[in-house]
């Protein structure tokens, strides 16, 4: 078969919703092949949905234009109740640019990450802050949590050491017939 991922995960980040294009030379039936992958997969690692994709449908990559983020950090001196916490993120999503430096073909070049974050919202639990993003992900310009992390330092005069701990991937998104880019991928 012919194997080929979603977008890579960046080394630290944990995926829960990830998607591969698979392409065999002969028509098989979708459940039985999962079920057959899953005795194969490594312990933690679950197949849980395969759908038949019509011969010539775009690549998976191609449809994915947003990324869900669960961030978890550390205290930060400045924001450990959950009020502070709302207006960092308020203050933060008020800005019209969010100037960071990102690593292009070209070299280090700084980006406008602004109209890629979609929503940011946060919490405080289990003696950490969660953030949870909705990005940008796709070949023209995707924004990542880091980026997120490094635009609110920045801007608002976040500890350099506010950072995650751990990242996870959630889900990815499409574009749905519609135009609407909200829609789960199959």
């Amino acid at each position: 078969p012919k194997i080929s991922f979603g977008p890579a995960l960046a080394v630290g980040i944990s995926g829960y919703g990830e998607y591969a294009d698979m392409e065999f030379s002969d028509k098989i039936d979708p459940r039985e092949t999962m079920e057959i992958l899953n005795l194969q997969m490594p312990l933690g690692l679950t197949i849980l949905k395969t759908v038949e994709i019509p011969v010539g449908s775009p690549s998976i990559t191609a449809l994915i234009v947003k990324a869900e983020y669960e961030i978890r950090c550390p205290f930060a001196e400045n924001c450990c109740r959950e009020e502070d916490l709302a207006q960092v993120i308020k203050k933060f999503l008020c800005l019209e640019q969010i100037m960071v430096e990102k690593r292009t073909k070209k070299g280090m070049r700084l980006k406008n990450i602004r109209r890629g974050i979609y929503s940011l919202k946060g919490k405080i639990k289990d003696n950490g802050i969660y953030l949870h993003m909705l990005l940008q992900l796709n070949p023209s310009g995707s924004v990542t949590p880091d980026d997120v992390l490094k635009g609110m330092r920045k801007n608002l005069y976040l500890p350099g050491d506010w950072g995650a701990k751990d990242i996870k991937r959630i889900r990815l998104l499409s574009e749905d017939s519609s135009g609407s880019k909200t829609s789960m991928l199959p």
